[in-house]
């Protein structure tokens, strides 16, 4: 169903990610079939292993060190503090930028990284 649905708007697995708060529904379905998920923390889903966020205000920042660590990945290794990153990426202005940044969610909070 995860698949069709971005099969059908031309989207792939590798640049979509799920924002949610139910494990059930928004986290363990499109993990089973290779999406990333990013758990919205709540006390009900404490239990649950997941990369998490408060908020989706804070989402942004949180696809910033994404980059940072795939490309990190992807690269010789360097190791940088947040701190050395905010510096240099103006991470310092996160939150402020976040309502210049686009976020596209589709029914199910399915969120696709442009």
């Amino acid at each position: 169903m995860i698949e069709d649905y971005l099969r059908k708007r031309g989207l792939s697995k590798s640049d979509s990610v799920m924002v949610g708060d139910m494990p059930t529904l928004d986290l363990y379905p499109v993990r089973r079939v290779g999406i990333d998920a990013i758990l919205v923390d709540r006390y009900y889903n404490k239990f649950a292993r997941a990369e998490r966020i408060r908020g989706v205000r804070d989402l942004p920042a949180w696809l910033k060190i994404a980059d940072i660590v795939e490309s990190m990945r992807t690269k010789a290794a360097r190791i940088a503090t947040l701190d050395e990153y905010a510096s240099t990426e103006g991470g310092e202005n996160m939150h402020a930028e976040a309502a210049d940044h686009k976020v596209d969610v589709h029914p199910g909070s399915l969120r696709t990284c442009a």
